[in-house]
């Protein structure tokens, strides 16, 4: 059943060319990309205002402009952003602390540039990621 129709939300302070959303019944959890590939991570509550945190990199790492914003929760205030770059590099953020990480051993380098991204999480402590190619092939990792 869908229950009261939509509602607006606050944005970033910039058009927003993609959403990605998760959460629980107590708090929703937003990322959306922006022109030029900017990023940002919103909190909220249901029915109250999000707060929004533009997302950075401490050596200049920016998702590539036209990526997927896709999360994986690994458990309670756990939650990671995956995202690639032009170069096909996957790098990850959580809402705890918004700044592109390397995730694993080593920077995740996918198989072409422009890949979409399905994360999991279906061991506790292993995330998966998964990734479907531009040219249809699909790749796969994993860390824990």
């Amino acid at each position: 059943m869908f229950g009261g129709g939509w509602q607006a939300i606050d944005g970033p302070g910039f058009l927003v060319e993609h959403v990605s959303a998760c959460g629980d019944d107590g708090r929703q959890l937003l990322a959306v990309r922006g022109p030029g590939g900017r990023v940002s991570v919103g909190k909220g509550a249901p029915g109250t205002a999000v707060a929004w945190t533009p997302a950075g990199g401490p050596d200049g790492w920016a998702p590539h402009p036209r990526t997927d914003l896709a999360w994986a929760v690994a458990g309670a205030d756990a939650e990671w952003l995956f995202a690639t770059r032009a170069d096909g590099t996957v790098r990850a953020l959580t809402t705890t602390d918004p700044v592109w990480t390397v995730v694993g051993d080593g920077a995740l380098q996918v198989a072409v540039a422009g890949s979409r991204l399905a994360p999991t999480v279906r061991a506790p402590g292993q995330v998966e990621v998964f990734s479907q190619n531009p040219d249809g092939s699909l790749a796969w990792s994993w860390w824990s």
